[in-house]
């Protein structure tokens, strides 16, 4: 599986959320390799559950960000993450069931998802605050 490369591309101007964002990919890499590599079902458990901590922690600090600008969007753009960890949980009962690979198609999903929704659903509040910015109404971390 071909890993995801960060760009300049994906930033979203917080350099928080970016380094989040390069650790994610970086997380999700490793998951494809190890995964392609057929490596003992508990490495990628345990790889895996690192993920959903670190997903979950990188979606209440970039939910914080988007609830301090005030983004208008922010309810739909929980309701994504919401989704993504309700289907992420899904695989991860079934992988648990049979202790084996995960999923190819997961793995394709979840490096497609992270970029995915960066470029578009990330880049809609980054488009806000820099509206926000440029009227004087918020000042980016």
């Amino acid at each position: 599986m071909e890993p995801i490369v960060w760009t300049e591309d994906f930033s979203v101007n917080v350099e928080s959320l970016d380094n989040q964002h390069k650790t994610l990919f970086g997380l999700l890499n490793r998951l494809a390799d190890v995964n392609d590599r057929k490596v003992e079902g508990n490495v990628i458990w345990d790889l895996l559950n690192e993920v959903l901590d670190y997903t979950r922690k990188h979606f209440t600090e970039e939910e914080e960000y988007m609830a301090e600008l005030g983004y208008p969007g922010l309810n739909a753009h929980k309701l994504e993450h919401y989704e993504l960890m309700k289907k992420v949980l899904q695989y991860n009962a079934s992988f648990w069931e049979i202790n084996t690979q995960l999923p190819a198609e997961l793995v394709v999903f979840l490096l497609s998802w992270i970029t995915q929704h960066i470029l578009s659903e990330d880049m809609a509040y980054v488009k806000f605050a820099t509206q926000e910015q440029s009227r004087g109404a918020f000042k980016t971390r």
